[in-house]
């Protein structure tokens, strides 16, 4: 007779997957981990309709969405907590994005639960802790573990400069009195949680001297291709970005490769090139934009994403905003591929300049980075080789 396992509850924004964005990339590393000593519950915080089927095969017990029994805070909350960041000390009903149970969330997260039988409850992101805290009143022996992935008062401090640099000044002052109300939601999370997860190391060191909760560093990892195709043969060059577009740091990137790195290597490169520029949820302006622009081959949904890879040479990341740690980076190196990035792009990562990516900041930069791996392919494949040793040996999901 096989032994009952115990239970996990993993609370979610994202059905887990291993591919697709970058939280569903998290949450898919977790989930992995979980089943190997649990039945793991899925609790997504997300409208049925958002939330895809699992694909066969899924290594859960347990997958519902919990839409309709989750709620976010009141409109009229949100406006006075932005108008007045420290009302985030009075309610967390005030703060942006906070998610609180609504009537009838207790019966629809815990159907099938057998409460004494859960020994971990592990939340994904910090704007849904007061669903996992509610949870646990059921298991008061269990300790919450909340995994911020990011320090979102850093993150949405970075967001409102990409902001600001795009010239969205109503949206750059929202996400600077939201970065203010998570500062002060984050001085108090040692309370209810046993652990803290963040993905990058310095963000860990800036939490630990505000919080009594023990933090702990959880890269982001993802699941290594089992099949890497060598370089394309030479002929047409072909260089590769990847990131949702509704996202403004990922938005500013895309824009900033169409109206400045475009020009240059137009002026620039011999060789035949094409940028690839794979991005869903882009505005009906940058789509215009990307499309407009010859020499750019715009993608909303890829279809394939690893033949895309295989099919580039150089695969860049010029990102100069958000948090965490950038798995658009880490695909990069583990599909064997020489990175071109900024600092933010490598940001809380293990890699250094000139021996696992190219560093660039400005798109002259950027365009020089290109020219030197396109005129030595000894160069490309040495980075693309030390980058994927990197991404093996410590941000491999096992």
């Amino acid at each position: 007779m096989s032994a009952v396992l115990p239970i996990a509850v993993l609370i979610t924004p994202v059905l887990p997957l291993p591919g697709g964005s970058g939280r569903a990339l998290r949450a898919w590393d977790w989930l992995c981990e979980l089943s190997r000593d649990h039945a793991v519950h899925v609790l997504v915080a997300a409208p049925a309709s958002t939330v895809p089927a699992p694909p066969p095969h899924y290594p859960a017990a347990d997958v519902r969405a919990l839409g309709e029994v989750t709620r976010v805070t009141a409109r009229y909350r949100r406006l006075l907590g932005l108008l007045f960041p420290p009302a985030a000390f009075i309610s967390r009903r005030f703060v942006l994005d906070w998610q609180v149970p609504a009537q009838g969330f207790a019966e629809a997260a815990g159907r099938g639960l057998v409460w004494p039988a859960v020994r971990r409850i592990v939340v994904f992101r910090l704007y849904l802790r007061d669903l996992g805290v509610f949870l646990s009143r059921y298991c008061p022996t269990v300790e919450l573990e909340l995994d911020l992935d990011d320090l979102e008062s850093h993150t949405r401090l970075s967001v409102a400069a990409s902001l600001l640099r795009g010239r969205r000044y109503r949206a750059a002052a929202r996400m600077l009195a939201s970065a203010a109300q998570y500062r002060l939601v984050e001085q108090g999370l040692g309370r209810r949680c046993r652990t803290l997860y963040l993905a990058a190391p310095e963000d860990c060191r800036h939490l630990s001297r505000r919080t009594s909760a023990d933090v702990a560093c959880r890269p982001n990892r993802m699941r290594m291709p089992a099949d890497v195709a060598p370089p394309p043969r030479p002929g047409e060059l072909r260089l590769l970005f990847v990131g949702t577009l509704d996202y403004p740091p990922n938005e500013e990137a895309a824009r900033d490769l169409a109206q400045r790195l475009v020009p240059i290597l137009r002026a620039r490169l011999e060789r035949p090139w094409r940028l690839v520029v794979v991005g869903s949820h882009a505005a009906p302006e940058l789509a215009g934009l990307l499309r407009r622009t010859a020499e750019i081959e715009f993608i909303a949904e890829a279809a394939d994403l690893p033949g895309l890879y295989a099919a580039s040479h150089v695969v860049l990341v010029p990102v100069r905003a958000g948090g965490g740690t950038k798995f658009k980076t880490l695909e990069g190196f583990a599909y064997r591929r020489p990175v071109v990035s900024t600092r933010h792009g490598v940001r809380g990562l293990a890699a250094r300049p000139g021996e696992h990516y190219l560093p660039a900041e400005t798109a002259a930069e950027f365009a020089a980075a290109i020219h030197r791996l396109a005129g030595d392919p000894p160069l490309a494949e040495r980075i693309a080789e030390a980058g994927r040793r990197l991404c093996y040996s410590e941000y491999r999901v096992p």
